[in-house]
């Protein structure tokens, strides 16, 4: 009873609810971008999904953009060693990230996660190092299992959080860690789409302990705005 839809595999849970788990993907260029939602339709039945399956997109090469918002969990090392993997986007149904679901997924830059996201897994990025923007929607700060965030360069990742919560973040273990964090208005994020080579870019550079970054901004406003900020540790 297995099915694919856009280069996901799925299988039915339980036919009386409609219900399917995500647990399989094409290993080929059709899974370069990936879109796991709310629901999918077999055959004209509309079926809600419960889960990302653990090892979903195991050691996928051909990835590059996943865009998740079931109601559920991903679940343990569901995208581990997508080594192309560079853009995750999160929606709010999801409500957390298991262990290493995201590890080794060394080229990953831009990571977006909703509001619902309560628990993020031990080890969840492990070897995320590539990590240039880290976007948090959840009011509350998830808790980290151990080392969660630990291989994502803190000096160099921007973490934003929602207004009037930086605080929080900075009082929670594992976000605390963090040199760059900002706020922002997780409502007027949702407009812009998730692509960080055309939304934020950073150029980097270090010499003498300051940084200099460049912001360019998302692509919602009427021209491009530049604001660059000089840092120094």
């Amino acid at each position: 009873s297995m099915f694919e839809v856009d280069g996901v595999k799925y299988v039915p849970v339980n036919p009386s609810q409609r219900t399917c788990d995500a647990i399989d993907c094409t290993y080929n260029e059709s899974a370069k971008n990936i879109s796991v939602g709310e629901s999918v339709t077999n055959r004209g039945v509309n079926l809600t999904i419960r889960q990302a399956a653990p090892y979903l997109c195991y050691g996928n090469t051909f990835m590059e953009n996943v865009k998740l918002d079931f109601k559920g969990n991903i679940n343990n090392s569901a995208f581990g060693g997508c080594t192309d993997l560079k853009i995750v986007t999160i929606g709010d149904n999801v409500t957390g990230i298991g262990d290493y679901a995201f590890s080794g997924c060394s080229s990953l830059d831009y990571f977006q996660f909703g509001k619902s996201v309560a628990t993020i897994g031990k080890e969840a990025f492990s070897g995320c190092a590539a990590m240039t923007e880290l976007i948090s929607c959840a009011e509350t700060p998830p808790v980290c299992g151990t080392d969660a965030l630990n291989d994502i360069d803190k000096w160099v990742c921007m973490l934003k959080v929602p207004e009037g919560h930086v605080a929080t973040y900075q009082d929670a273990a594992q976000w605390n860690e963090f040199f760059f964090m900002e706020a922002f208005d997780p409502d007027r994020i949702k407009s812009i789409e998730a692509e960080p080579s055309s939304a934020n870019q950073y150029i980097k550079s270090c010499a003498n302990s300051y940084a200099l970054f460049l912001n360019f901004s998302d692509r919602s406003l009427s021209s491009t705005s530049i604001a660059i900020a000089y840092i120094k540790p």
